[in-house]
């Protein structure tokens, strides 16, 4: 058994903490406890995983392999480094063309469109001989659920209802809001077809018929 622990620690570096191999004894059909591994953490505070390969101890043919995750919290920096925090909703300003939101608390901000954050730093670190910024950043697409609106498709006024034999149902809406979305009664909806004309198509089967919607 190969195992190794490495991760991300608190100021952005990935790091590989320790490594060793296991060589157990092995018979057909064995189940056994062996002695507990005993692994220290780093010092510094982070998200570290301890990763577990099975192998062939002749031919090196691999078997299983299995991980596990720790997250360190109370410890400490390495020496001469200090760390300025800004917490993702604590921005100075803020401005997008289609909408900002936060999520998680607090914890995460979202901006659609075209747009940006601003960040204003303070802190004692006036003599650092270096420094370096470190977001976690990601591309996001501005979903039906979070555009304005969105919550009171309940409310909307239907446009129109079809009902199928078998019970299903889906209402199209004319709000503003959301005016190229269908909804169905599971909780699914669709983006309504851009067609010049609207029409109700009968479709017919030997098993059931159905009345099928379209724009």
């Amino acid at each position: 058994v190969e195992y190794s622990l490495e991760g991300v620690n608190q100021i952005g570096n990935t790091v590989k903490v320790s490594e060793g191999k296991l060589n157990l004894p092995f018979e057909p059909w064995m189940q056994k406890a062996f002695d507990p591994l005993k692994i220290k953490m780093p010092e510094t505070n982070g998200v570290y995983t301890l990763t577990f390969t099975l192998k062939d101890s002749k031919g090196g043919t691999v078997y299983h392999k299995n991980f596990v995750s720790f997250v360190v919290t109370d410890g400490k920096l390495p020496a001469g480094v200090s760390i300025i925090e800004k917490a993702p909703n604590a921005y100075s300003d803020g401005k997008w063309s289609l909408k900002k939101w936060e999520i998680m608390g607090g914890k995460k901000v979202n901006g659609a469109g075209n747009g940006s954050f601003t960040y204003t730093f303070e802190g004692k670190s006036s003599k650092a001989k270096s420094g370096y910024l470190l977001m976690e950043l990601g591309a996001k697409e501005l979903f039906f659920k979070d555009r304005d609106g969105s919550e009171s498709k309940s409310r909307a006024k239907p446009e129109q209802e079809f009902v199928s034999n078998d019970r299903r149902e889906e209402v199209c809406f004319e709000s503003e809001s959301f005016r190229e979305w269908c909804f169905g009664k599971n909780g699914n909806f669709r983006r309504r077809p851009s067609r010049p004309q609207r029409y109700i198509e009968l479709a017919q089967s030997t098993a059931k018929q159905e009345v099928v919607g379209s724009w």
